[in-house]
């Protein structure tokens, strides 16, 4: 199966145009969903704006000139934070206190941080109590240095330690555990580096754009075991904490690279999806795009709610073309890749994927509704 671009409609109004450049981006032909990276990172500047407005005044200078004393780089780590977004985005959950400090101590670890240090046995078993960089990787040390933790050229920003990573709710249904997690061993840890490494490599040779696409639109990389499932393999991303894409359990043997690099690609497609709806709403209803779980996936058959089936079908077409290169090229094992596609392609083959949604169409942004009947089409034909 050859991989197929993505023809945009002409003429297409600004909010429909980022989701049309969203499925583009999933050919992985050249697209990179930039411009919607540009436009989100705008919308969030714009609400630390508001955020610094409700705070006393001496505070929000002091905080406006560390932010404006920051280099490019360290400035745009810190305000895509999904830990500062979630903030930012959500105003309703955090008070104006609250957001104040959370940027100061934010700030005054980008401040200390210099380029990423070789993983050391001091990374790998950091000190408990610390301030950690928000997006946890890597902490103060005693004498106000940055200390990076493990870290690969080319991945995402990985965390395996900080408080926030050990306390994340991997299954999703509260926000963090009230018990924290034990953290990996050093060897558990250089395991998961050496996985890491080779998905990093198998993921530039199949495509530099996809391998790119990851490390741009995943700001935290966060890998955990679960206790409540500790033989199953799991990812998982949230439109509360944009970017943010949380693994678990890939310590497990079975987890290989193919595993992996499916499960970044995956929630980096879902972070894309999740900036692209935060500048256009895709449906005009909330009633319907809650937590009710009105379908069911056609690729694993797990019931979802609404807005989960949607970005589905976007993933799962984004895959479907990410294991199509991967096959055609010989990046990952042969048959462990032709499953991968198999399953990428197996909900697009059992019928219109559309057909579960039609009851809440009129709720739908028709733009979005068009373009995953595109994609659906495209699928087919290319069989």
């Amino acid at each position: 199966m050859t991989a197929p671009c993505l023809d945009l409609p002409v003429g297409a109004v600004a909010g429909a145009k980022r989701i049309y450049e969203a499925a583009a981006v999933l050919d992985w032909q050249g697209a990179s969903g930039a411009q919607i990276q540009r436009e989100y990172v705008l919308f969030v500047a714009d609400q630390l704006g508001v955020a610094l407005a409700q705070v006393p005044k001496a505070v929000a200078d002091e905080l406006r000139s560390a932010l404006d004393t920051l280099p490019d780089q360290n400035w745009l780590r810190l305000v895509t934070a999904p830990r500062i977004t979630y903030q930012l985005l959500w105003p309703s959950r955090h008070s104006a206190a609250d957001v104040a400090d959370a940027l100061g101590a934010a700030l005054a670890v980008e401040r200390a941080r210099g380029d990423a240090d070789a993983v050391t046995d001091e990374a790998l078993s950091p000190p408990p109590q610390t301030l950690w960089s928000v997006v946890g990787d890597g902490w103060l040390g005693p004498e106000g240095n940055f200390v990076a933790g493990p870290a690969l050229p080319g991945l995402p920003a990985l965390d395996f330690f900080s408080p926030h990573a050990l306390a994340i709710d991997i299954e999703g249904q509260i926000d963090e555990v009230n018990v924290p997690r034990s953290p990996y061993s050093p060897a558990e840890a250089r395991h998961i580096l050496s996985l890491l490494s080779e998905v990093r490599e198998s993921l530039a040779a199949t495509n530099a754009g996809i391998a790119g696409f990851v490390e741009a639109f995943t700001k935290s990389l966060v890998l955990q075991r679960d206790p409540q499932a500790p033989e199953l393999f799991s990812t998982g991303s949230s439109a509360q904490y944009v970017g943010r894409s949380v693994i678990g359990n890939p310590h497990l043997a079975k987890v290989d690279s193919a595993l992996l690099a499916e499960g970044l690609v995956h929630e980096s497609i879902h972070s894309l999806l999740y900036m692209s709806e935060r500048l256009e709403p895709w449906v005009n209803d909330e009633e319907v795009y809650g937590s009710e779980l009105r379908t069911r996936s056609e690729w694993t058959g797990n019931p979802l709610p609404l807005r989960s089936y949607l970005q589905a079908c976007f993933v799962w077409y984004g895959l479907a073309m990410f294991w199509a290169q991967a096959f055609a090229l010989g990046t990952f094992e042969a048959e462990r890749a032709r499953e991968r596609l198999e399953l990428a392609l197996r909900g697009f083959l059992k019928g219109n994927v559309l057909d579960q949604v039609r009851p809440f169409s009129q709720h739908i942004n028709p733009e979005v509704l068009d373009t995953i009947d595109t994609l659906h089409a495209r699928v087919r034909d290319a069989l």
